[in-house]
């Protein structure tokens, strides 16, 4: 496989990942309704780094049997997690508060903790555990027969795709958040603090299972 090609499948193949409903996306959504277009690109950067040593780890061997032993335990500590993002969620859009942040500058505290926020919530999430033991390593070994090069490329253009969902999907949420309001803001929380909650409880019993 040429180079080029590599890239251009990565490109296409990250969507897989990215554009998958979950938890990423879901937070991406409560948060995108109260701080606007700016959570996209800083999950996508937590979200970016929080990849380079799992691609790492697969690039020496090592990363397929290490992931699956820690996949059980990310998984009930990441369901755990959830449940009380969710929950947090819910508490907040049940008391109608609207803070109303959109357009002001967001304070460095913030930016660490959505940078935070996108790598906690990848690296806890067992589907994509998944999705890098199966599609994603796969293509880690194609893009070895490359080289570092390869792999680099790979990567490139694995985490492009993931900035154009994340940023896309904060755009339209904003956007939409500005032209609904209040009530629209409120049932962004209920649902999306619901769906946290039911996905966490999920992923923690599938865990255990």
């Amino acid at each position: 496989m040429e180079l080029a090609e590599l890239c251009l499948i990565s490109f296409l193949v990250g969507f897989s990942g990215a554009a998958s409903p979950g938890s990423v996306t879901l937070t991406i959504i409560k948060e995108s309704a109260d701080k606007g277009i700016r959570v996209g690109t800083f999950f996508s950067i937590g979200h970016s780094l929080i990849e380079m040593p799992v691609l790492a780890c697969l690039f020496i061997g090592i990363g397929s049997a290490l992931l699956k032993q820690i996949l059980p335990f990310l998984g009930l500590i990441g369901g755990i997690f959830l449940v009380f993002i969710g929950a947090m969620t819910l508490r907040e859009g049940l008391a109608g508060k609207f803070k109303g942040k959109i357009g002001k500058p967001v304070e460095p505290s913030e930016i660490t903790r959505l940078i935070g926020l996108g790598a906690s919530l990848s690296l806890l999430n067992p589907y994509w555990i998944m999705w890098w033991l199966t599609i994603g390593a796969a293509y880690v070994g194609q893009s070895i027969e490359l080289g570092l090069i390869g792999l680099v490329g790979f990567y490139i253009s694995h985490i492009a795709a993931d900035f154009i969902v994340f940023i896309g999907l904060s755009a339209l949420v904003s956007r939409g958040h500005e032209l609904s309001g209040k009530k629209g803001y409120r049932i962004i929380l209920l649902a999306s603090g619901l769906l946290l909650v039911l996905i966490g409880g999920k992923t923690a019993l599938d865990s255990l299972t």
